[in-house]
């Protein structure tokens, strides 16, 4: 075989090849369209929901973030900026002092709960009176005692 019948026959069988190809593609693109379609619709549906609620978790995260920033700053740097920035910042909070203020608060009431519960305590029942003790039966006359003696 020469050459030129080998390239003629290698430039045939891309040519079929191509062809091939093509209709493989159409026929991909016929079945692949209807899927693409319908998850493109879910896609539209379900996305904008989505992208809300990360945009306001996003904005949540970023102002818990900013506050406990705001919350390190110390007095003396925000004192220095300018009255624009200053004014955005977050006020501090003052959760420890609430809560320090609470313990105190529950700390008191519970002194004074026991305070009152040992000053009110009821009096006491009284002692019950002494009973007599029993005398011993006369012992008849002629016996003696356990000694040997006469009777007392």
């Amino acid at each position: 075989m020469t050459r030129a019948a080998t390239a003629h026959d290698l430039n045939h069988d891309l040519k079929d090849l191509r062809a091939d190809v093509k209709t493989l593609a159409e026929d991909l693109r016929g079945v692949l369209a209807p899927k693409v379609e319908s998850v493109l619709s879910t896609v539209a549906e379900k996305a904008p929901p989505a992208i809300e609620q990360g945009r306001a978790l996003a904005a949540e995260r970023a102002t818990r973030l900013g506050e406990a920033l705001a919350d390190r700053i110390p007095d003396d740097v925000v004192d220095r900026l300018p009255a624009t920035v200053a004014d955005q910042l977050p006020k501090k909070r003052k959760r420890g002092r609430k809560i320090l203020l609470l313990g105190l608060v529950a700390a008191g009431g519970a002194a004074f709960a026991a305070a009152r519960r040992s000053s009110a305590t009821p009096p006491s029942r009284p002692a019950p009176a002494p009973t007599a003790a029993p005398t011993p039966a006369p012992s008849p006359e002629g016996t003696t005692t356990e000694a040997g003696g006469p009777p007392a």
